[in-house]
């Protein structure tokens, strides 16, 4: 019996321009002609062993195909970016398929507060931060040098080059206190001003929370035996219901229901390299062998998992919409309406 696993991301991250001096004129285009809307097949048809015999509510079949060829996506709480693969301008979005405008020149990596919308940018060579002010090439730098930024809770945050300390930034250009050392940090898009990290060595899991401690680190509970390092983002945290999944070396999966308060962690599958939250309670993962989309509905807490009917190479959520990256061709699919 096959298990499945799941893997999500809090902090939506992705790529971005080096210096205000390098942007060309705002310019609106087609990736490519619009197509009709692609209807998935319905995934109760194609049901994964563990759940054939349990009646999950169908997760919504219809995923809209919106961009062809696509580099790599971040989602807002009402916006969505993408770049394009072959020179990695940076683009917006519009609501209708295929048709999407530039906002920025190519760089290293974005992140977007999913409570505010606010776009930030990692320069191409690192050696900049910007902040992008709503007009399309109109950014203004914040920082200096970052090997990453994480954005989430109404927060930025960003690593130090040399060392690898963390920083976080306080709202005005060049302004960053430092609040803790080397670690694998991960955010939640809706609870403010919390910043999660696993220990180096993968096997501890700490919170920093500006409200309730007092901008101190604590230990929070964590999967016994269960190493962190092996993942890009090794544990997910969901605001809606105060849940967690965290994805240990060798794609195992675990669960808990309040990991922040001591909760205990449950094995939920494994052989998962990718998993992100689709809204209404529902979870989307990637097969590590196959790279098949699977789904469970974590609400009823049944941890079982039916296959979707896609092949995938990235998912990207905002914890309400969810979208799809096709293995392959890397077309775009995305559902913006999920069951609530």
């Amino acid at each position: 019996m096959k298990n499945k696993i799941v893997f999500v991301i809090l902090s939506l991250i992705v790529v971005f321009a080096a210096s205000a001096s390098s942007l060309s004129p705002f310019s609106s285009i087609h990736f490519t002609s619009r197509r009709e809307p692609v209807t998935m097949p319905d995934p109760s048809l194609e049901l994964h062993e563990k759940s054939a015999s349990i009646l999950l509510p169908d997760y919504p079949p219809y995923f809209e195909e919106i961009l062809y060829n696509v580099g790599t996506v971040v989602l807002g709480h009402n916006v969505l970016y993408a770049t394009d693969p072959v020179y990695g301008n940076l683009y917006q979005y519009s609501g209708i398929p295929f048709h999407w405008f530039q906002v920025g020149t190519p760089g290293k990596m974005f992140a977007v507060d999913y409570s505010t919308d606010a776009l930030y940018a990692l320069a191409p060579d690192e050696q900049s931060i910007w902040q992008y002010t709503g007009t399309p090439f109109d950014w203004i730098q914040i920082g200096n040098s970052s090997a990453f930024i994480l954005a989430g809770g109404g927060s930025l945050w960003a690593s130090g080059l040399t060392y690898g300390d963390i920083y976080r930034y306080n709202g005005e250009p060049f302004d960053w206190k430092r609040i803790g050392g080397q670690g694998k940090f991960f955010v939640s898009m809706d609870i403010t001003d919390r910043l999660w990290g696993a220990s180096t060595d993968g096997y501890s899991l700490w919170e920093w929370n500006s409200v309730q401690k007092n901008e101190e680190w604590f230990q929070v509970n964590s999967p016994a035996d269960c190493s962190l390092t092996g993942f890009k983002y090794p544990v997910v945290v969901t605001g809606d219901f105060g849940e967690g999944l965290a994805v240990c070396d060798y794609y195992f999966v675990y669960h808990t229901d309040d990991w922040s308060t001591g909760g205990s962690w449950t094995l939920v599958g494994d052989n998962f390299v990718d998993v992100q939250y689709g809204g209404g309670g529902y979870v989307l993962g990637i097969d590590a062998t196959d790279r098949e989309v699977y789904y469970l509905y974590y609400a009823q807490r049944e941890f079982s998992w039916t296959r979707l009917g896609m092949k995938a190479e990235a998912l990207y959520s905002n914890n309400e919409a969810i979208c799809i990256e096709e293995l392959d061709t890397h077309n775009l699919y995305c559902n913006f309406n999920p069951l609530t």
